[in-house]
């Protein structure tokens, strides 16, 4: 870690579980987006070429599907990111709510 976090204090253990929890939402969330975002790009480029992937794979049913689990995860990294930018703020007052 850099000496710039020194500015955290020894968080309990309700307070850790909460951070790491967070942590494993933003994890979780971005590998949600990777893999709909692969599989939409997979969709276009195969829309635009040979059509390899059967039709019944890439239904507009299923694209809506892909773009609501995106529109899902990025909801839920908003929430980890003001969780997380609440606590970097409460340690920089020196742990204070």
């Amino acid at each position: 870690m850099s000496a710039g976090l020194s500015i955290f204090r020894k968080l309990d253990s309700t307070e850790l579980a909460a951070v790491k929890s967070q942590a494993a939402t933003v994890a979780d969330a971005a590998n949600a987006i990777d893999a709909c975002s692969i599989l939409l790009s997979e969709f276009i480029s195969d829309d635009e070429t040979n059509n390899t992937i059967p039709a019944e794979i890439k239904t507009n049913y299923v694209r809506n599907g892909l773009i609501n689990a995106v529109l899902i995860a990025a909801n839920r990294l908003a929430h980890a990111g003001d969780f997380l930018e609440e606590h970097v703020l409460i340690a920089e007052q020196g742990g204070k709510p």
